[in-house]
């Protein structure tokens, strides 16, 4: 009895064996037709060959410059219309004030002066397009690097104004813990700003510094802030 029992079992057990191995054979002929077999071989008729590789970015280029968000200053634009902040290297001119040197040129500035009896004060010229925030994001951006609270839109519009380039420019005087983008710190410091608002781009003039240097930098910055002219040819 007990070797009929075996019997049954062991032929139980190979019939799922030889079930489970034509299961697997179906499996796998299925995926190799999937895959494409014989017959699915797709010869390669058209090729591309590369005639010029990409320029390396030129030394000293900022990041912008890098990934082709800024253009090199003097480097023709590819595109046929230009804003007028991108037509000259230097849309406007200036006459700077007595005792201002010009110091080293930096990223994103149209020019750098050191004043002050040891030149401890910095003040510098950039250009911003459309898309670098208008007056009160700016205005509110220094009075956060003075450690200062942001102003709201009715305080920036009530601001006084000069007129620069020809348009109505909003002047700020902010006295406070100045921290720079280095991340150093000026206690009892003094940022002079003005922003010219032009149709395709800003102007956005800074001043830093101890506030006893700044303050006696007052008239001299805002003399330079007027002396703004358009360059001949500019888009005025």
């Amino acid at each position: 009895m007990a070797q009929s029992t075996y019997a049954v079992t062991l032929g139980i057990l190979m019939a799922v064996r030889d079930s489970f191995c034509i299961l697997l054979t179906a499996l796998l002929a299925a995926l190799l037709a999937s895959c494409g077999g014989e017959g699915s071989v797709v010869e390669i008729t058209r090729t591309r060959s590369v005639e010029s590789l990409p320029k390396p970015p030129a030394a000293g280029a900022t990041s912008a410059q890098r990934f082709g968000y800024e253009r090199p200053a003097g480097t023709p634009s590819p595109h046929a219309a230009v804003p007028a902040a991108e037509a000259a290297e230097f849309p406007f001119a200036w006459t700077a004030p007595e005792g201002w040197r010009p110091a080293e040129e930096r990223p994103m500035r149209v020019v750098t002066f050191a004043a002050g009896p040891n030149q401890e004060a910095e003040c510098y010229v950039t250009i911003l397009g459309q898309g670098g925030g208008g007056a009160a994001a700016n205005i509110n951006r220094w009075r956060e690097q003075m450690g200062q609270p942001p102003l709201t839109e009715a305080e920036v519009a009530a601001l006084p104004v000069i007129e620069v380039l020809g348009k109505p420019s909003p002047w700020v005087e902010i006295r406070g813990t100045f921290t720079g983008q280095s991340g150093a710190v000026l206690d009892d410091a003094l940022l002079l700003g003005l922003v010219c608002p032009v149709d395709a781009f800003s102007v956005f003039v800074k001043m830093t510094g101890p506030a006893s240097v700044v303050e006696a930098q007052r008239d001299a910055f805002l003399a330079f802030c007027t002396s703004l002219a358009w360059s001949p040819g500019a888009n005025s």
